[in-house]
Formats: C-alpha cells, sequence, structure tokens
C-alpha cells in the first residue's frame, strides 16, 4: 500500500487551516496543519514534506515571500502552493511557487470552488 503523501499546511487563520486540512484529508494526504511559518520551519528541519500550502500572510509580519527564501535553503525543490483570503492579486511565479488558489466564500447552496482546485493543484505537485 503506498503511503500517503505528507503535506504541510500553514495558515494563521484556524478556521480556514482546519478547511484546508480537512479538504486534504478527505483526498487522501497525510496533513500536517501550524498556525505560524516559525513552527513550519521547525517541521520542515524535522522531516520534508511532500509539498506545502501556504497562507500569503503568516501572521506576527511574516509573509509567505518571507517563509519561501527560508525554506527553499532547508529543503530545496520541494513544491509550495499558496492558499489565501487575500484580496491582492499574486503572481506564482513571481513568488516562486507552484500556484495560487483564492480561498472563496461560496453564495448559499453552492459549493466553495477552492477545495476542487486545491486537491487538483497539490496531487499535480506530490505525484510528479
Amino acid at each position: 500500500m503506498k503511503q500517503a503523501a505528507r503535506v504541510l499546511v500553514v495558515n494563521d487563520s484556524l478556521k480556514w487551516l482546519e478547511s484546508i486540512r480537512e479538504v486534504l484529508q478527505r483526498a487522501g494526504f497525510d496533513v500536517i496543519g501550524l498556525t505560524n511559518g516559525h513552527d513550519a520551519l521547525a517541521e520542515c528541519e524535522a522531516g520534508k514534506p511532500a509539498a506545502i500550502v501556504l497562507d500569503y500572510h503568516l501572521g506576527n509580519g511574516v509573509t509567505a515571500a518571507d517563509f519561501i527564501r527560508k525554506f527553499e535553503k532547508l529543503c530545496p525543490g520541494v513544491p509550495i502552493g499558496i492558499v489565501s483570503a487575500t484580496d491582492v492579486t499574486l503572481d506564482p511565479k513571481q513568488l516562486g511557487v507552484r500556484f495560487f488558489v483564492p480561498l472563496d466564500t461560496p453564495a448559499p447552496g453552492e459549493a466553495p470552488h477552492w477545495e476542487s482546485d486545491l486537491t487538483a493543484r497539490v496531487r499535480e505537485c506530490t505525484t510528479c
């Protein structure tokens, strides 16, 4: 039996962290959820994940760009994506990440669009 890909999710909002974790676990990933970049860097030092999913704003004035620079030195080649409710338009290539998925709050009766998009993007990153 193939072991589930380990995905590190970092989001300072517990609500979004739990939502993202639940979606990825349902899709079969082994998910580690953390609320700040400092703990995420320590987790990366302890063991290389298959992929990382970050919020753009990680709290305490730390952005995904700050984390990416530090992380690339620890674990080069691990794919990183951003999932965020930020209203900033982000260019994944400019940040050096594989994808950007905006978190949306659906209209009543509609499913969130970000869930299937995130699952597909993480699956692409962990199967290549």
